[in-house]
């Protein structure tokens, strides 16, 4: 149990960072909505999608289908330079933004939940422990 508690550990606190991450850069994104030629980033991350395809592999029936992540590494900031909102370059849209940061506002909150649930079980399985 210690090790699927601790490679769950590593896998949650990875989804945090992540999360946290993602949190900032759409952040910069709102800061940015009225800044001529500004182009939206966003985070992908393909070392957490390749954890979690490594425990739950997963099946294609054709090449195009689900594309594996090829960056290495964490999470990435990536710029999105193939829409634009408005005449001045700028791509921005404030109601998606705000929606991306509320989604990642509540998955940061449901990560930390689970993790905060695996310490409470570790505790109660040390007290039981002691009885």
């Amino acid at each position: 149990m210690a090790g699927d508690w601790q490679v769950t550990q590593r896998l949650l606190r990875a989804g945090m960072d992540t999360m946290l991450l993602k949190q900032r850069v759409v952040a910069e994104n709102i800061a940015n909505v009225n800044t001529p030629g500004y182009k939206r980033r966003d985070v992908t991350f393909p070392a957490i999608l390749r954890q979690a395809e490594r425990r739950l592999p997963l099946r294609t029936t054709h090449p195009q289908h689900l594309p594996r992540p090829t960056a290495p590494g964490s999470p990435q900031v990536v710029v999105d330079t193939a829409t634009t909102m408005r005449n001045d370059l700028n791509n921005v849209d404030l109601d998606r933004e705000m929606a991306s940061l509320a989604q990642a506002q509540i998955l940061y909150n449901a990560l930390v939940e689970q993790f905060n649930r695996g310490y409470q079980r570790l505790r109660t399985a040390v007290r039981e422990g002691r009885a």
